[in-house]
């Protein structure tokens, strides 16, 4: 059985953003690779008013790296497993379990691509807490219990332009589409042309993975499965207000703003007919091309799987159903229920070592199961 805490551990102490790593004990290697943006925003670039720059000219948003988890010996494969996270994410620490257990049991080496202004893509000062703390009492005072120093950078931007959502949205998706082009066309270094590329998701990366498949850019992702684990929901059923994720007023701000659809249609005049637009429409309220989007799922079939936790009060269950509907969810979406305390943010929490053998037993079931599903030919 993998070993989850200890090596959580062993992996947290290893791993380093850009430092190659060869996992002692393991038969799994940890590869950076660098990768360029060129995504170019089809509206007016956002000024930030805190950190005094144009999001267009983050540095670390544009050029930055990303790990991949492989076989220590194989040089060069035909598939691998993307892995996409969750929103208001910072350190890939939650994930390097879940990479390494994926990688061992499929076989396959598990990219890890940072979505837009998330992990090593962040502005360096937004990760500087004494710049943060002379910001802090201004939002204290509107948003209660629900702000932290881990919601604050997330939930500013996010008030001050709610269109943040959806660019840096269309921005990873846009890269994760050039990062497949890469590997489908044989120019990465550890793929083979024509490499088979699936997705694991979680979160807010399972909603991404909605959009990517239903839009196809240049058709690379007709033949992808994925597996949505604690995500796939509709966004107007999600409950975003977390310490973690952000707080009150930003999560008000955001749902009116993309619930309103007339105000919607009028910034978005000149996107009706982009796909990316449009699928992304589609995943906002549950009579938006509803039709549409349950034929979509009905047709992904066996290539989508979902897991969805009874305790998560993010993602619920009856968002994911709105979502794919109703004939889609009873054949592949599924419920667990874990015996300890765990949340949205934390199904496998490390700090909770008095329930160590559940945990550890759950998240073996847990990701073997999702591993299974990528071993099917």
């Amino acid at each position: 059985m993998f070993d989850f805490f200890k090596r959580q551990q062993e992996l947290k102490n290893a791993f380093r953003i850009g430092k190659d790593v060869r996992c002692e004990q393991s038969d799994v290697e940890i590869r950076f690779m660098p990768f360029q943006s060129n995504y170019s925003c089809d509206f007016p670039a956002v000024y930030d008013r805190f950190f005094h720059g144009n999001d267009l000219n983050i540095h670390e948003n544009k050029q930055f790296y990303y790990p991949i988890f492989k076989q220590k010996y194989a040089s060069k494969t035909d598939k691998a497993i993307l892995l996409l996270h969750g929103l208001n994410e910072r350190s890939w620490e939650k994930y390097l379990c879940w990479a390494e257990f994926l990688c061992k049991y499929t076989q396959r080496p598990v990219v890890l691509f940072p979505i837009a202004f998330h992990m090593n893509r962040s502005q360096t000062a937004w990760l500087n807490l004494r710049s943060l703390f002379k910001f802090l009492p201004s939002r204290l005072g509107k948003s209660n219990e629900s702000l932290s120093v881990a919601n604050f950078v997330l939930s500013e931007r996010l008030t001050e332009n709610p269109m943040r959502f959806y660019t840096s949205g269309k921005q990873t998706i846009e890269d994760v589409t050039s990062l497949l082009k890469d590997i489908k066309s044989g120019l990465h270094p550890l793929f083979h042309a024509d490499s088979q590329v699936d997705i694991f998701a979680y979160s807010i990366g399972a909603m991404l993975t909605q959009i990517m498949l239903m839009s196809n850019p240049e058709y690379l992702f007709s033949g992808t499965r994925a597996f949505l684990f604690c995500g796939g929901s509709l966004f107007d059923k999600m409950n975003g207000l977390s310490r973690n994720i952000m707080d009150n007023v930003c999560y008000k701000v955001l749902y009116a703003f993309y619930t309103n659809r007339t105000q919607l249609d009028k910034i978005f005049s000149l996107q009706q007919n982009d796909t990316i637009y449009k699928s992304f429409s589609s995943m906002l309220m549950e009579d938006v091309n509803k039709e549409e989007r349950y034929r979509f799922f009905n047709m992904m079939g066996d290539r989508m799987q979902i897991i969805s936790l009874q305790k998560d009060t993010v993602i619920p269950y009856d968002g994911i159903e709105a979502a794919v509907g109703k004939d889609f969810s009873k054949q592949h979406v599924i419920q667990l229920d874990y015996n300890y305390g765990y949340s949205h943010e934390q199904p496998f929490p490390v700090n909770n070592t008095s329930q160590k053998e559940l945990i550890n037993e759950s998240f073996n079931k847990t990701f073997t199961f999702i591993g299974d599903f990528f071993n099917i030919k």
